[in-house]
């Protein structure tokens, strides 16, 4: 079977599938289908040239209309011989949102999308990352690490440190979050080494954000706790101050 990412409402996919036989003398051609959620159906197939495939292109929105994965099957008749093709099966994925994330400084972000644009132009190895599609969804996700990660108390007004360090956990994660992502799910259930290479993993840093260096450094003034320390010194009265 051949198919091109099909996601649901797509119209002009074309789905083939491979009788394996040769059926110019079909007098009959279907494709059967059973959908994600049970139900099933047919849609009238043609030929293809090489008479050993079958094809439809969906022409409604009705005709992918369920994600998840579909069951499909030939159908021929023809002189001496009729009945099912082998099962094939594709993945029709969920619609594309066309609703706008709505950024709002101070809520789910500090720096502005122009902000954010204006910093990665200048920023070294942003522009293949930097990607419009994922924009409004990485400036939140990084503010939530910031803003949740219990390590920094935030003024109500962000500073120019805030908006930069921000940007700078967007690239972090735009690099890491999957594989960040398929550790935290390891850690959670309670796995300390995996891989092939052996990674090992601190029990103690279960649960605990990651934050890359600079970003830290850059929010070095909005850490929570003290930096002041005490420590007992022993005077010699018997030397000079």
């Amino acid at each position: 079977m051949t198919v091109v990412k099909p996601t649901v409402g797509s119209i002009g996919v074309k789905i083939i599938l491979n009788v394996e036989s040769n059926i110019s003398a079909a007098t009959l051609i279907k494709i059967l289908y059973r959908k994600p959620d049970g139900t099933i159906g047919e849609w009238t197939a043609t030929k293809e040239a090489d008479n050993t495939h079958i094809s439809y292109t969906t022409t409604t929105v009705n005709d992918l209309d369920v994600a998840g994965d579909w069951l499909l099957w030939s159908y021929i008749e023809m002189p001496g011989w009729s009945g099912p093709g082998e099962l094939a099966e594709f993945l029709v994925g969920e619609a594309p949102t066309t609703e706008a994330l709505a950024l709002t400084v101070g809520t789910n972000t500090w720096a502005t999308l122009a902000e954010a644009d204006a910093y990665f132009r200048g920023r070294i190895g942003a522009s293949t990352l930097w990607d419009a599609a994922f924009k409004p969804a990485a400036l939140i996700t990084a503010f939530n690490y910031l803003y949740y990660s219990g390590k920094y108390d935030f003024p109500t007004t962000p500073t120019t440190a805030m908006k930069i360090a921000q940007c700078e956990m967007v690239l972090f994660l735009l690099q890491h979050q999957i594989d960040m992502d398929a550790r935290a799910g390891l850690q959670a259930q309670g796995v300390t080494q995996a891989g092939i290479v052996g990674e090992t993993y601190d029990k103690d840093a279960r649960g605990v954000i990651a934050i890359p260096a600079i970003v830290q450094n850059i929010l070095a003034s909005c850490e929570t706790g003290s930096n002041l320390f005490a420590a007992n010194v022993e005077r010699d009265d018997d030397e000079d101050a």
